[in-house]
């Protein structure tokens, strides 16, 4: 799991600002810009080319490894682009993710451990951010078991 990370920031104009140095206002808070940056056992499969509706698509994800931690598949796409997200259970120990036109099979608990790391900490810096919207973060943190 060395070599798998996650990473969120938010997208202010035309640059990128890691989620935990960010401060001021969002200019719109129902639509945030950002990117998810994902990288499993060294393969990249979120980068900031997949930039999007970084809360929204915290969400979804926390739904998908909800769906994962059930031994259930997950499919949607991303808030505002039609970009394919799915998590495959293949067996116990792998699964196959895919993004778009690409597919990627990884361990599926580092795959776990390194996303519901990323949404704890998303979601904890969202409470901060936008208190008011407090019961949306914590209804996804408990999907997605954290």
């Amino acid at each position: 799991m060395s070599n798998s990370y996650v990473k969120s920031y938010f997208k202010i104009d035309d640059r990128f600002i890691p989620v935990e140095t960010f401060s001021g206002e969002f200019p719109d808070k129902n639509y945030i810009d950002g990117a998810i940056v994902l990288t499993i056992d060294g393969q990249e499969i979120f980068t900031f080319e997949h930039w999007d509706l970084v809360d929204q698509l915290w969400c979804y994800i926390a739904d998908g490894i909800g769906k994962l931690r059930e031994g259930e598949d997950f499919e949607t796409y991303f808030p505002d682009q039609p970009l394919l997200l799915r998590f495959e259970l293949i067996n116990k120990r792998f699964v196959r993710v895919t993004v778009g036109d690409d597919t990627y099979e990884v361990a599926t608990e580092t795959f776990l451990k390194t996303l519901q790391r990323g949404a704890k900490e998303f979601f904890q810096r969202m409470r901060e951010l936008l208190p008011d919207w407090n019961d949306t973060w914590e209804k996804y943190e408990k999907a997605a078991g954290i």
